[in-house]
């Protein structure tokens, strides 16, 4: 039995018909980039920043914090952010992952959060603000959000592809959440074909939608809770806040894209050309035989690291004679 699936294997000389083929070899493993219950937080406010790397532009006003009290403290230790008069009109409490898909050979991502958004009182004139979960690639640049919207004019769950300023684009996903209750938002992110999928406790939010509409570089970065005062001034603040718990992010299996010839050619003096797409999640190889027995991989140019983004790969070969086959191995990209 072979050890790895084959494709057709490519013949070319001066008598026989053009094949093409490929080896692909393994698929990427899923790992943990980060995961917290907050149990071991200390507690308190302005305890969620400044602990297992977490960071935050707000850390006096005690508008993010670490609580073990909440729901009887049936969940353990939580997070929360919100409630108190903030420093600024944007809170954000965020944790660098710095994750490189080209590095890693995995851009399949995926994520889960448990939270819970409480209503504003009388306090603050039952004014209300908005709650998102956003990431950022690891130059800082927004790559994508969920815009949890507590206001009466727009209440519910909306997507965006990028920062709106830069020509990224806002939609209403047309769900609701329920004050005082928990719900699990998860999603996959696929950081090679640009798409993520969502949903809210099971149910879809979307799916195969853009996940960056603006061109940037996509690795993950940061990932953000924040907090955004809807009024725009501290002063006018909703004392709504936002409950947050088991936080997981991870990659998981991921099958290698399957090797896709744009062109095989042969010129008028036998000169032959390969070119076929590469993905930055692989590494290629160029192998030749003439007994289909014994394969080779010294001629020049034959190791073709995995790129930084997709693009096309060639190869070429000016020596076929008396006949000679060729194929290429697909590997995850180390």
């Amino acid at each position: 039995m072979p050890l790895f699936p084959f494709y057709p294997i490519f013949l070319l000389n001066q008598l026989t018909p053009l094949l093409f083929g490929a080896l692909v070899l393994g698929f990427a493993q899923g790992e943990t980039l980060y995961q917290t219950d907050f149990d071991d937080f200390p507690t308190g406010d302005n305890a969620w920043a400044g602990f297992d790397g977490w960071l935050s532009n707000d850390s006096t006003s005690g508008v993010q914090a670490i609580d073990e009290n909440l729901f009887g403290g049936a969940l353990g230790k939580t997070a929360a952010i919100g409630f108190n008069r903030p420093n600024g009109a944007l809170t954000a409490v965020l944790r660098p992952i710095d994750y490189d898909p080209a590095v890693g050979g995995n851009p399949l991502l995926e994520f889960h959060m448990l939270f819970g958004i409480e209503d504003s009182t009388e306090l603050t004139q039952f004014r209300r603000d908005d709650f998102f979960l956003s990431f950022y690639n690891m130059n800082g640049a927004l790559l994508a959000a969920i815009r949890i919207s507590n206001q009466d004019s727009d209440f519910g769950f909306w997507r965006s592809t990028g920062n709106l300023a830069a020509g990224g684009t806002e939609i209403d996903t047309g769900q609701e959440f329920i004050h005082g209750e928990l719900h699990n938002l998860s999603g996959q992110i696929d950081l090679q074909t640009n798409r993520w999928t969502v949903a809210l406790d099971g149910i879809p939010l979307f799916g195969e939608v853009l996940f960056n509409g603006t061109g940037i570089t996509r690795t993950l970065g940061p990932i953000a809770v924040e907090w955004q005062v809807a009024a725009g001034t501290p002063n006018e603040y909703g004392d709504n806040w936002m409950l947050v718990s088991d936080i997981r992010i991870e990659t998981v299996e991921y099958a290698l894209p399957p090797i896709v010839f744009d062109s095989i050619a042969r010129s008028a003096d036998n000169t032959v050309t390969l070119s076929w797409q590469a993905y930055p999640s692989c590494d290629y190889l160029v192998e030749y035989t003439s007994d289909l027995s014994t394969w080779f991989s010294d001629l020049p140019n034959t190791s073709k690291p995995a790129p930084a983004s997709q693009q096309t790969f060639q190869f070429t070969d000016s020596i076929i004679s008396p006949r000679r086959f060729y194929r290429v191995r697909q590997t995850k990209a180390n």
